[in-house]
């Protein structure tokens, strides 16, 4: 969880970056490393590594790209590679009338989002531009999609697919689907996990010191972003336990919490706004 894809990334002073990714290879034997080049703050070395992965995986399997599970984007057009756990997303040529921004506006977020906004709504997405991929990976109904709704971004060189613009991220799961398989408790510890918003919460510890909820916290998500389908659940995530009710008035006049605290616990209506009130 500490090098976590959703948090913010670590900015150390390495002489030889290489050589710790190396040593988190043999304690992360999971993780991607363009993940951890990136979490260690060489962002133009993990997308390297990450255009090589994904290269490389294509070399050595034979299924298609197809749209991403989930609700249609109206902004983005989403897709994915069932055996390769990222996303790619591609800006529509037209929105419809629900959203009142452009292109521009687009690009400008995403770009906001990764120099300075590092505790807000996005997971953290890699931009790419002139990716060549073989026609014949993406499935009949991907390519109809793309050719009708991103005609701007998309063209075809023989039997190559060249896209001119394309962001990538890890691949996740919207909250809506997921809550339609999961059991009952599965589905009660995936709403209380450290993912208000659009989803894009940042490492425990932030730069400023604050613990991730309350850089969450400060940055006001918007009542459309507490919905189901603009929520994730990645595979790890930090509980947001409910607040424990006191059945005595001493517990109240406690120092300490008289409760059980774990380590990952977040009470989010302790949270202070402000005002010196409690928000609730």
């Amino acid at each position: 969880m500490l090098f976590s894809f959703t948090r913010s990334y670590f900015h150390v002073d390495l002489a030889h970056v290489g050589e710790v990714v190396k040593f988190l290879k043999t304690i992360l034997p999971l993780k991607r490393v363009s993940e951890l080049f990136t979490v260690l703050g060489r962002a133009k070395q993990g997308k390297t590594e990450r255009y090589r992965e994904l290269f490389g995986h294509l070399q050595q399997s034979d299924d298609e790209f197809i749209p991403r599970a989930g609700r249609r984007g109206l902004v983005m057009i989403c897709f994915t590679l069932p055996s390769f756990d990222v996303v790619f997303k591609l800006i529509r040529d037209k929105f419809p009338y629900q959203k009142n921004i452009l292109r521009e506006d687009v690009l400008t977020k995403y770009e906001l989002v990764f120099k300075h906004d590092r505790a807000g709504r996005l997971v953290d997405a890699q931009e790419f531009k002139l990716i060549k991929f073989p026609r014949s990976r993406f499935s009949a109904s991907l390519l109809e999609e793309l050719q009708k709704e991103a005609a701007r971004t998309v063209h075809f060189e023989g039997n190559d697919l060249i896209i001119d613009h394309v962001y990538i991220e890890r691949r996740m799961t919207p909250l809506n689907l997921y809550l339609r398989s999961a059991s009952r408790e599965d589905a009660e510890k995936a709403r209380y996990r450290i993912r208000p918003g659009h989803p894009r919460s940042r490492r425990h510890q932030h730069l400023s010191g604050r613990p991730a909820a309350e850089e969450l916290r400060c940055d006001a998500p918007r009542p459309r972003d507490l919905l189901r389908l603009r929520r994730t659940v990645p595979r790890h995530g930090l509980p947001f336990p409910r607040d424990p009710q006191s059945q005595h008035d001493e517990d109240d006049m406690r120092a300490d919490a008289w409760f059980y605290v774990g380590e990952s616990d977040v009470f989010p209506e302790t949270f202070i706004n402000s005002s010196g009130s409690i928000r609730t």
